[in-house]
Order: C-alpha cells, then structure tokens, then sequence
C-alpha cells in the first residue's frame, strides 16, 4: 500500500512478485488499489490489476472524483462496475461521487472526458442514495453551479425530466428546481442554479405525501395523489350534504381520516357515479365501516349507470329506514 500511494512502481512489482497479497486492506478496508486510484496513477492500476485485486472496492470512485479517465477505463476494463454503490463512499456511485465530491478544474475538458467514461460504461443518473439522484448531488457539491453546469450538458439532460427526479424528506418531495429555491441544497445557493434548470426544461413540483395535508403552495403533484385529493373532496361533499345521515357520517368518516393508496380509491369522473359506487359498496357489506373502497371498472355486471342526484338522495334516504 505505501508503494501504491508513493507512485513507487518497481517497489510494488518487487512485493508482487515476492508474493505480497494485493487486495491487503488497511483498517479503513483501503487496497493499495484504491490509493493507486486516488492519485490517478493510471501506470500503478495498470501493474496492480494484473494480479487481478477484489474489484468494487471504491477504487472506480476514487479515480473517478480526480477525473482520471485513463485510470478509470482500466478499472472498468477489470470489472469495476459504475453503478456499484460504495459503502466507501456512502453508498454512492462512482458517478454519484464526482457529482458531490469532484473539484472542477479552470480546463473542464477532463471532467468531461471522465462523464465520457462513465456514460460509455453505462453509468445512471438516477440511481439514488438517501433518496438523491446525480443532480440532487451536484447541487451539494460545493462547487455547485460548475458541476451542474456540466452534469447537465453531458449527462442529465435526458433524464433532468424523469419522477425518479425528486428527493423525499418528510413528508415533503422536491424537485431539483424546489429543492433549490426553498433552500434544501447542501451546496452554495446561487441565483444561476435554477434558472439553468428551468433552461434544460426542468419543472417546478413540491409536494406532501399521500393522505397528507398538502402545502398551499403545491405544484406538479403525481397522478395518484390529484386522484386521492379529488375523491377525498367528494367524500367531504357527501359528509356536507343536508341529507347526510348519521349511517352516511359512519360510512365516511374513517375514508376521510385516512390516507388511501392510488389503487384503493377509483373513481369515475362523473361525481354523481363515484358517491352511488361507494354506497353501492357500503350497502353489499351490510352497512358497516368498510376498511377500503375499491372499484373495478371493467369487471362483468359491476358497471353502474349513471344517476339522477335528487334519485340517488331518496335512495339513500330509504336505505336508512
């Protein structure tokens, strides 16, 4: 390992060949691999990998957060593989790894030509790590807006626009354009970073989870959660209604108290037809608090009519006699 980390080839051939184990680990589990990596020292990886050392040991990461190209297209030669997530590192990418933690030089050229590697190699963008894909990342590096400058040229302008986009915190879930102007970001706060995203057609959306009370300034929420908002609404006109009886009230309340998932709650667009589906439903188990609705659409003789209001009222009306 010190040869490794010194650049002391003929040292480390001497020890190789003399039968020194090249995959030895120091107490933090670094190989002399790994150190070889963090000095870029592409001639060093070169004569430790043809003792053939443990691959996936954090070295792709390291060589990948200097921007060694040579280095890293060796290790990826040898089997390193660029999505391996790296408890070295976090539980990071490599690609992950020079998105927070690369220093970009004046000359960009070799952190594009490293992204180049990476992507060649099949390295994603939306893999996450404590709920964070690459740009979430790159806006924690404290050379924020350089980084994402790049990152966005080479590597996120197709996926920029993905749902596996947003970082989960809370209840709460933000885009990379919220996650920058309400001040979740690790990195500096800059005027730029935004508005570069919005450039590439990044979206605004911020949002609370499902069954939770959604903030007032909500934005782009997920069809599952529009669906459960609207038919909590039409549970809350049912509770409203004049002719809401006390078995209504039975029936309702627990539905309105509590959080259900995209597949429990169907519902036509016809108002009238989702409040006669959900009583229809009721009425089969006998009246008692159901636990969930759930309606099947094109199921055989499960398909109802649509309704008069005042009808389906006097209905329900009768049902409670």
């Amino acid at each position: 390992m010190l040869a490794a980390m010194s650049g002391r080839r003929e040292t480390a051939q001497l020890l190789l060949k003399s039968g020194a184990p090249v995959s030895s680990k120091d107490i933090y589990g670094r190989s002399a691999l790994f150190f070889a990596s963090r000095g870029g020292d592409a001639d060093m990886v070169a004569l430790l990998l043809k003792s053939r050392p443990t691959a996936n040991d954090g070295s792709l990461h390291e060589a990948s957060r200097g921007f060694s190209k040579r280095a890293m297209r060796l290790l990826i030669q040898a089997g390193h593989d660029p999505n391996h997530r790296s408890t070295m590192h976090g539980g990071r990418t490599a690609l992950g790894e020079l998105a927070l933690n690369g220093v970009v030089p004046a000359d960009t050229t070799t952190v594009e030509e490293a992204l180049d590697v990476l992507i060649q190699a099949g390295a994603s963008a939306l893999l996450k790590m404590h709920g964070k894909t690459t740009v979430f990342l790159a806006l924690d590096n404290q050379e924020n807006e350089a980084m994402l400058r790049i990152l966005l040229e080479k590597v996120l302008g197709t996926t920029l626009h993905s749902q596996e986009n947003t970082f989960h915190q809370g209840v709460y879930h933000y885009s990379p354009t919220t996650y920058v102007t309400k001040g979740i970001l690790l990195g500096p706060q800059t005027e730029p970073l935004a508005q570069m995203l919005w450039n590439y057609g990044a979206e605004d959306s911020f949002y609370a989870d499902l069954g939770e009370t959604q903030p007032a300034d909500a934005v782009g929420l997920p069809t599952e959660i529009t669906e459960y908002e609207r038919a909590r609404r039409v549970l809350d006109d049912m509770a409203a209604s004049s002719h809401d009886t006390q078995q209504d009230r039975q029936i309702t309340q627990p539905l309105r108290s509590r959080a259900m998932s995209h597949d429990e709650v169907l519902y036509e667009e016809d108002l009238m037809t989702a409040e006669k589906q959900m009583y229809d439903v009721s009425r089969a188990r006998g009246a008692t608090i159901p636990t969930r609705i759930k309606v099947l659409r094109s199921h055989t003789g499960n398909v109802i009519g649509k309704v008069d209001l005042e009808e389906l009222r006097r209905w329900r009306q009768r049902e409670t006699v």
